[in-house]
């Protein structure tokens, strides 16, 4: 019998977080339940509208994309990508966000409605979780698992030398996320910086006639120009829904406790951090250099 795994995906709007909600709409037994938006890449609310774009691209009329958190929790804005490229070079969506759910208020509704069924994929800052935590405490045990690109162990950040940007835009909340207890994989840059792909790659990629592929390709290939990406780039979250099929890819890093001693949470078991290594040629999807 086939195994459908149900997947919300909390994203921030960049050319990355688009390849990933491809990959994910493309990937056999995955069904997207629901989409995020946040700040960090772009505002929440043109994140919504990128992945909005995104979904139509693949196909998907129906999947709700919520906007979520326009600012950190305790620190002012900051925009990775304020001129959101992808805006100009995909076109304006057909349909709109959800109306007055928040992406906490859905997240927290869907994991209620699939206790335990659910997995969480956050692809930017982690505002929306921790809100959905004041809501709904005992999210950690309704999610089945959570996998998270953020951080970075063992190499330098990439927004300074020592910040990952996912982290860096809203620290507190992940703090809070991290000592919740979550069944949490982090895919963390010491990852995602093993798994480059050509300039050659993409061009193929978007010449393939395929709507998913081609079209997303076709879109960012303008948007990868204008940030001056030459002979490669590494697309950041594909490792993150790699690890949907090898859980092996990632530092699991799940605790009840905040930091390295904190005093656990009542009821929830702690656990420890565990690295597991995975093969970079493994990780980058190339469907139309298949045949």
């Amino acid at each position: 019998m086939t195994t459908t795994t149900t997947v919300i995906v909390d994203q921030d709007g960049g050319i990355d977080d688009a390849l990933a909600l491809v990959l994910l709409a493309r990937a056999p037994g995955v069904e997207i339940v629901g989409v995020g938006s946040v700040h960090g890449n772009v505002t929440a609310t043109a994140a919504a509208d990128n992945g909005l774009r995104v979904l139509e691209i693949a196909g998907d009329h129906s999947t709700p994309v919520a906007v979520g958190a326009s600012e950190p929790l305790a620190r002012p804005l900051h925009l990775a990508h304020p001129e959101d490229l992808l805006r100009t070079a995909a076109g304006s969506p057909k349909r709109k966000p959800v109306g007055e759910e928040t992406a906490a208020g859905q997240l927290v509704r869907l994991a209620r409605e699939n206790p335990g069924r659910v997995d969480l994929l956050t692809l930017g800052p982690l505002t929306n979780v921790a809100l959905a935590l004041d809501a709904e405490p005992e999210l950690p045990r309704l999610v089945r698992r959570m996998v998270s690109m953020a951080g970075a162990f063992e190499v330098k950040g990439n927004i300074s030398d020592c910040a990952e940007s996912n982290v860096w835009h809203d620290p507190e909340a992940a703090a809070r996320v991290v000592a919740a207890g979550f069944d949490l994989a982090v895919v963390p840059l010491d990852l995602t910086r093993k798994a480059t792909v050509t300039r050659l790659w993409l061009e193929h990629l978007a010449a393939d006639q395929d709507r998913l592929w081609g079209g997303w390709q076709r879109c960012s290939l303008p948007c990868q120009g204008s940030c001056r990406l030459s002979r490669c780039m590494i697309p950041w979250p594909p490792r993150s829904c790699s690890t949907r099929r090898s859980p092996r890819s990632a530092a699991r890093r799940s605790r009840s406790s905040s930091g390295s001693g904190g005093v656990a949470r009542p009821g929830l078991p702690r656990r420890r951090t565990r690295r597991r290594q995975l093969s970079p040629s493994s990780l980058i999807p190339a469907p139309c250099l298949t045949s």
